[in-house]
């Protein structure tokens, strides 16, 4: 026998069922199973609500009942077949009468005693147990018996009545013999006069337990969205993992002290019995786990783990529990739960701490406690984490992301995603400390959660004027890089200033750095000048190691000729895209490149050659040519009539200049030629300066490079002194890649 038990988040989606179902059908086919099951997420907090509301005779208790029946029809609707569905919403719907006459029972009263407000959260378990039932019924194939927790679990005043529980599980089992799985609610119960009670929130947690102790399980399974007891909570420290092994009293304590993952009476039952507890993640079913036994293995031995609770909470818990002296009710107590904690654990705890204020650390039992101001408290746990469950101290960076389009988008889901892997990986814990975009900004020192950017940002502080960047400069953070992922040469004017206030910068804004010759040498020389990095690899082929290359021979003092690129997206898109009479025409491909942001505003930009132009002005700077912008030659792809009008007539010229690039495409098929808009510089003598630039249309043949490019592909060709040409070839765009290649560049600081 097996008891696995599913919290509300586990039961409250067709995904979660459905992972719910394969999870209790694999068990099943090796040994008989309980399921204990909760409200589905949110429920019971519904249910509280509409007690006061029909206790106040508020009238909005109704519709709060219409809006918790909704749901569960849908949840039905979605995960049942058509016979089982009819069924199921006549159950639902003969249960939602009674919550309706029990509401309205209590309205008559005028107010709700502490047995009605427990009779009226029963409803959410027996709800969503019988949609479970169901589905493993049709879905598990296996056999299945609904059972009811208020016919079983005893209570006796406070305390749960086991002499007479166990009776009551025995005799349910044994009055079906052939029953694979079982069904029963988590959380109620009922007393002595047979009234439904519950077993306090959290409770689904020690209805499993019961129900384990009861059935003599081999294991009792707790299914919940999380890996399992973790070294502290996941939402305030990033890097906190799964603790494998703890004993039971370790457990009990992690939960009494604030793990919410556990309900702390849920240890005691399969303590008695010698049942090991698991703490799953049904959302990750094949990861490890915590397993909680009697005799952890030795490498359980040690620190623990870390939580928090307010200090006032100290004197509400169990009277067994060890637990010392408060100072202040207002502070928040943070515990290092271990077993057989190490002799110089306290003086581990205050060097961890000693930038922050706390009173005296003081050892309690097997566990060290430490008060510090609530304000405090999340960097009083990070501190506490590094020094005790961390293996190598990390680096915070604070990063500061102006521009919130695609790129930023990508970024912060980066960091999102892949927080821990980069920290394991790098040793630097990335810290979003502000975002702006181009007319709001949020900004926290201590950190932004990526998921709730989206949240805060409409809502945060106006930025025009630089204002995202003065509160940058206020704060005056270590370790802080600027991410510039907009299109605005203004900000580029401002990275000296964050030079000078100690910040790095990390840039895909070529606007930036397509400025005159002094400004962009006076850019590179305050970033040295102030020992600070200017990143910018992005600015040019987005995630290809173009200008990397170039610096690389640069440094190395080998010289380079000549640099040959075909480098704007939209161009290369819409040639490559075009063959004549065989495809669309130029003027559609063009506003389809438009119309999915692939252009500028004006696409004539990009075909007048402006974004080569940028392209070509960093390449040369990095190559070690002072080139500026009036001394490149640029050919537009069309004639100068197609500039000097409104947008709409210009495509209307466009295509009717349809048949002429049909004309020509057919002559490039019959000399096997492409053309391709080519950026270059060469190294010439015969020149003043002593190099050439141009960005005009060539043709090539199948023996350059450029003749094979596709789609968005960028080619860059680099010619040195002493060595074969450099061709480097790739996806020249897209939002992901170029969040790659800064996220590189933040890490490579």
């Amino acid at each position: 026998m097996k008891v696995l038990k599913f919290g509300g988040t586990s039961v409250a989606t067709p995904e979660a069922i459905g992972r719910l179902v394969r999870i209790v059908s694999s068990a099943a086919k090796q040994e008989k199973i309980i399921v204990v099951c909760s409200a589905i997420s949110k429920c019971t907090d519904a249910l509280i609500k509409i007690g006061h509301k029909a206790a106040s005779s508020d009238s909005s208790a109704g519709a709060d009942i219409e809006t918790l029946k909704c749901r569960h029809h849908a949840l039905i609707e979605s995960v049942l077949n058509d016979r089982n569905k009819v069924e199921a919403l006549s159950e639902c719907d003969a249960e939602f009468e009674r919550l309706s006459a029990f509401a309205q029972s209590i309205s008559a009263e005028g107010t709700i005693s502490e047995t009605s407000l427990d009779q009226i959260q029963t409803f959410g378990e027996l709800l969503s147990t019988r949609i479970i039932a169901r589905c493993l019924s049709e879905e598990g194939g296996v056999s299945v018996q609904w059972i009811d927790s208020r016919q079983i679990v005893r209570k006796s005043g406070q305390d749960v009545d086991f002499e007479a529980t166990n009776a009551n599980i025995a005799q349910v089992l044994a009055a079906h013999p052939d029953t694979e799985v079982f069904v029963a609610q988590g959380f109620i119960a009922s007393n002595k006069n047979g009234a439904p009670v519950t077993l306090g929130r959290g409770g689904s947690d020690f209805s499993a337990s019961i129900y384990a102790a009861g059935s003599c399980a081999r294991v009792v399974e707790i299914w919940t969205d999380v890996p399992g007891i973790m070294t502290s909570d996941p939402k305030k420290i990033p890097f906190a993992t799964t603790i494998p092994y703890l004993s039971y009293a370790s457990a009990r304590a992690m939960a009494e002290f604030g793990a919410k993952v556990l309900y702390p009476p849920t240890v005691e039952p399969a303590r008695k019995a010698g049942i090991p507890i698991c703490i799953l993640n049904s959302f990750e079913p094949d990861a490890q786990g915590s397993l909680i036994i009697a005799n952890p293995p030795h490498c359980a031995e040690g620190p623990l783990g870390l939580t928090s609770l307010p200090s006032s909470e100290l004197g509400r818990l169990p009277a067994d529990m060890i637990v010392p002296k408060v100072q202040n009710c207002s502070s928040e107590m943070i515990v290092l739960v271990g077993n057989s904690l190490p002799d110089n654990a306290s003086a581990r705890a205050e060097k961890a701490l000693q930038r922050i204020a706390h009173s005296p650390v003081q050892t309690a039992g097997d566990n060290v406690f430490v008060e510090v101001d609530p304000e405090s408290s999340r960097d009083a746990l990070m501190s506490m984490h590094r020094e005790f469950f961390e293996f190598k101290p990390l680096e915070v960076v604070h990063l500061f992301i102006a521009g919130y389009g695609a790129v930023g988008h990508a970024l912060t889901a980066l960091i999102r995603d892949h927080v821990k892997e980069i920290a394991g990986r790098s040793g630097k814990f990335l810290r979003i400390a502000g975002v702006s975009n181009s007319s709001r900004f949020v900004i926290n020192a201590a950190g932004i959660r990526p998921a709730d950017i989206d949240t805060l940002l409409p809502y945060g502080q106006e930025a025009s004027g630089g204002a995202f960047f003065d509160a940058i400069g206020q704060m005056a953070l270590r370790n802080a890089v600027v991410v510039d992922c907009t299109d605005s040469e203004s900000i580029g004017a401002r990275y000296e200033e964050f030079f000078r206030r100690g910040m790095s910068v990390v840039s895909c804004n070529r606007r930036a750095f397509a400025v005159p010759y002094a400004r962009y040498s006076a850019m590179k020389a305050a970033a040295a000048d102030y020992g600070l990095s200017l990143k910018y690899d992005t600015t040019v082929g987005t995630s290809l190691p173009v200008l990397e290359s170039i610096a690389g021979n640069a440094f190395s003092g080998e010289r380079t000729l000549a640099i040959e690129a075909v480098v704007s997206c939209t161009l290369n898109n819409i040639i490559t895209s075009y063959d004549g009479a065989n495809t669309e025409s130029i003027a559609t491909l063009l506003r389809r490149a438009q119309d999915i942001g692939l252009t500028e505003k004006d696409p004539r930009s990009d075909l007048g050659g402006k974004d080569a132009l940028r392209k070509l002005l960093i390449l040369a700077r990095e190559a070690g040519f002072p080139l500026e912008a009036d001394e490149v030659e640029i050919t537009p792809m069309l004639e100068k009539e197609f500039f000097d009008c409104g947008i709409d007539e210009f495509y209307q010229k466009l295509s009717a200049w349809e048949p002429r690039f049909i004309e020509r495409e057919n002559e490039l098929d019959n000399m096997g030629m492409r053309q391709r808009f080519v950026a270059s510089i060469r190294r010439d003598a015969t020149v003043p300066k002593g190099y050439k630039a141009q960005i005009k249309m060539e043709l090539v043949g199948m023996e350059s490079p450029f003749f094979w490019i596709s789609g968005t592909e960028n080619v860059v060709i680099i010619r040195n002194e002493g060595s074969a040409p450099l061709v480097i070839k790739g996806p020249g765009e897209g939002s992901l890649m170029a969040a790659s290649s800064v996220l590189n560049n933040i890490l490579s600081l």
